[in-house]
């Protein structure tokens, strides 16, 4: 099994930090367990030899901390080095990792709710196209009728779609438990990734549908056109 414990001296507590006129040294310890992604992978820069450079929070100052990390071999101990304050670069990646983790339930739920609208004005102006390329007198049989239905039910269908994924979910969440917070948000944000790319996916196919038979049924009915 994996050692995913690494120790590192705090650049952030032995900056001028002295007892008894003697410099000490102020070491963290750290569980990469609970990381979602293999280490490499939370790389914000890599560093030479293959190390990867990850954001640290000094428990004791709370303030972050950048440090290269790097595993001797496969399954091995984890090395830092290059311990330092964390750059302005790293410093503005982070903030925008938080901005995008904030605002990632919140963007598709508008997402959401934008198209809710844009669904059910598309069946206005596909009932619209019928009405220039044919006259009022101009009339269906069955089949015909059930063929111009179907692109203003998959855009129906559509619309409840976006309306299942921006509507509100009841999570059982523990403030105090960040890992309940953070299990809450990947499962709302999945199950409205499914509702909206199925919505969408959806929603296009009836915009090229409702084209193809408005198009078909100009051409089967030039009868009308010409009366």
């Amino acid at each position: 099994m994996a050692n995913n414990e690494v120790t590192i001296t705090c650049p952030i507590c032995n900056a001028g930090h002295t007892t008894g006129g003697t410099a000490t040294t102020i070491q963290h310890t750290y569980d990469l367990t609970n990381y979602q992604i293999p280490i490499e992978a939370m790389a914000i820069t890599e560093s030479p030899e293959g190390a990867k450079t990850l954001i640290f929070n000094c428990p004791a100052k709370q303030a972050l901390f950048q440090a290269a990390v790097k595993r001797r071999e496969k399954n091995g101990l984890i090395d830092a080095f290059d311990m330092e304050a964390i750059s302005p670069t790293n410093s503005v990646l982070f903030d925008i990792g938080k901005q995008m983790i904030s605002d990632s339930l919140k963007v598709s739920s508008s997402f959401c709710a934008t198209m809710i609208p844009v669904c059910t004005g598309a069946i206005g102006v596909y009932t619209a196209l019928f009405a220039i390329v044919l006259p009022k007198t101009c009339s269906f049989g069955i089949t015909t009728g059930i063929v111009t239905l179907l692109p203003a039910l998959a855009f129906i269908i559509a619309a409840t779609g976006f309306a299942y994924g921006a509507f509100p979910r009841y999570q059982n969440v523990v403030l105090a438990d960040p890992q309940s917070i953070e299990t809450s948000r990947e499962n709302i944000f999945r199950s409205r990734q499914v509702w909206v790319v199925a919505s969408f996916a959806l929603f296009c196919l009836a915009i090229v549908g409702a084209v193809i038979v408005v198009l078909w049924v100009a051409a089967t009915h030039l009868s009308c056109t010409a009366g």
